[in-house]
């Protein structure tokens, strides 16, 4: 068994890695993503030299992983997709390596350690720069053939809807995923009242923080927010039948702005939906939750 994981979780803009002995994150840090497949596994060839003693890697990653550990259509990192990147790692460093989805990942965090641990069936979201999901079914995280299923983000909502970077049309990332929902929400907010100074640099947090404070147009953007995620919770109650269903990644943070909106549209539409006892909640574990999935996903080797 190991003892000492050096646990990465690589996101479209940003990537945290920590160090976890013993079921325990020791340290967290974050900075961005590298560029390319070189660097970043130039990046880790250096973060186990500088952490000393490491028995074994665990990395999630953007797009799907097939079992040889290969990253396959990344769609907010696509110079990553084909990369042998288990290989490339353990040929540099001589440690076992995992890869893994990272959306998987974090939801193999929060299933074992955080806001879904005890239950046998659960949805875990990540709401960021794109919509990561990680399903467990009966106990058992779900990958699907050669570990291309479980793409939720990418549940076709509406052909006509905006497009999304994986080359259709209104999957529930293009609707929520904030490397669309952005861009929207800034031209929305300079057709209406009150026009924030600095608005090219507007985030999630900060239309958070609009919308806080009042503002009309910020507070309409998370309404319409809560309705997609709703509808794309909907019919992943339909499909999986979870106990709890748990917000992570960093737009998780304006849960209050909307999950009103997406309280009733699940009211509205799933089947039953008193009766199934649903729970909807943010993620516990914040930025570890990967750091943790990683330590999850190697425990047993």
């Amino acid at each position: 068994m190991v003892r000492s994981v050096l646990g990465i979780d690589v996101g479209g803009t940003q990537m945290k890695w920590g160090l976890v002995q013993e079921g325990r994150v020791r340290s967290l840090h974050k900075e961005k993503t590298p560029p390319h497949p070189e660097a970043l596994k130039s990046r880790i060839q250096q973060l186990v030299h500088e952490l000393g003693p490491v028995d074994a890697i665990g990395i999630g990653v953007p797009g799907m992983v097939d079992e040889e550990g290969v990253i396959h259509d990344p769609p907010n990192l696509p110079e990553f997709h084909g990369f042998p990147l288990k290989q490339a790692l353990e040929q540099i460093t001589g440690l076992p390596v995992r890869i893994e989805n990272d959306a998987n990942l974090i939801a193999l965090g929060e299933w074992k350690f955080g806001a879904a641990q005890g239950a046998r069936h659960a949805v875990v979201m990540t709401l960021g720069t794109g919509i990561g999901t990680g399903f467990i079914s009966d106990g058992r995280l779900v990958r699907g053939a050669h570990g291309r299923g479980a793409e939720g983000g990418h549940m076709i909502l509406d052909p006509d809807g905006p497009p999304c970077y994986c080359g259709n049309r209104g999957c529930l990332e293009s609707f929520l995923g904030t490397v669309h929902f952005i861009p929207r929400a800034r031209s929305a907010l300079a057709q209406g009242p009150e026009v924030p100074s600095d608005l090219d640099q507007l985030d999630a947090a900060e239309l958070y923080k609009l919308a806080q404070r009042g503002h009309p147009v910020a507070q309409e953007l998370w309404r319409e927010y809560g309705h997609w995620l709703g509808l794309g919770i909907v019919n992943f109650v339909h499909l999986f039948g979870p106990e709890v269903v748990v917000l992570g990644g960093g737009v998780a943070g304006a849960f209050d702005a909307f999950a009103p909106a997406m309280f009733q549209t699940l009211e509205q539409h799933v089947i039953g939906y008193p009766d199934r006892h649903l729970k909807v909640v943010p993620a516990a574990l914040g930025m570890e939750a990967g750091i943790y999935g990683a330590w999850a996903l190697l425990e047993d080797t």
